[in-house]
């Protein structure tokens, strides 16, 4: 699953994990698909955005870093 689109904004640029940037592109006004989390290497669990906070659920997304550690705590648990 692929993130949805976030208009852009500074606060959009947070992950709400960690609170370090993110690197969306389209925070910053560029096309989706130039985003790193586009790629086709790169898979974003649904259950991982629906566990934000309804606050930011849909609003930002979560760095790579964020992504790397979910999907390696999913493979270790599924391991």
């Amino acid at each position: 699953m692929k993130p949805v689109d976030v208009a852009p904004s500074t606060f959009a640029q947070i992950c709400p994990l960690c609170q370090s940037e993110n690197h969306c592109a389209m925070t910053i006004g560029q096309v989706p698909e130039t985003c790193w989390c586009h790629q086709p290497a790169v898979e974003i669990k649904a259950e991982w955005l629906e566990s934000l906070s309804d606050e930011v659920k849909g609003k930002v997304c979560l760095c790579q870093r964020c992504i790397d550690t979910l999907a390696k705590q999913a493979e270790n648990k599924n391991g």
